[in-house]
């Protein structure tokens, strides 16, 4: 049978150890992280967080399903009509480009946009989908969820990246 790419719930915290002890089996994974600066009472430091917590992508075949499933850390796989659901390989590679772009920010005041508008997402890998404005970050970013592969995820965009719909 043909390996696809599927995407896992992991327990709590627990992405970056499923993705290595995955990886350490021979797997295809993808944990997407962002690099947050992040301050504690004693100290700052630049942290790599996963984008999608809780979430891990991996390439797999059918009969590698319940080996996946054993593994340390892992608490199911994503279902749609009870059948592991299978994301297609263009999403992995918009979300590596979303994260590699470096973009100028647009002052959001300047888009017209407010909380809970839906909105068009106009550039990037993701250009063309849709989703729901749920936060604003600073004076440039925004946080929208876009509901496109089976589950509803928040992407920080810049607001020059999006238009109201």
């Amino acid at each position: 049978m043909e390996k696809s790419w599927h995407i896992l719930v992991t327990r709590s915290r627990f992405e970056k150890k499923c993705d290595h002890i995955l990886n350490m089996q021979g797997f295809d994974t993808y944990l997407p992280l962002f690099k947050e600066y992040v301050q504690w009472s004693d100290r700052k430091k630049w942290v790599e967080k996963p984008l999608f917590p809780g979430y891990l992508f991996v390439y797999f075949s059918p009969k590698q399903r319940d080996h996946i499933l054993f593994t340390e850390g892992v608490a199911k796989i994503i279902k749609f009509e009870n059948i592991d659901y299978k994301i297609d390989k263009s999403i992995i590679d918009g979300i590596k480009e979303y994260l590699s772009i470096e973009q100028k920010p647009q002052l959001i005041s300047t888009l017209n946009i407010q909380l809970g508008d839906n909105v068009l997402i106009k550039k990037g890998p993701f250009k063309g989908m849709q989703g729901v404005l749920t936060q604003i970050k600073g004076k440039s970013k925004v946080l929208i969820i876009i509901e496109a592969i089976g589950q509803a995820f928040v992407f920080e965009l810049m607001g020059n990246d999006i238009e109201k719909i």
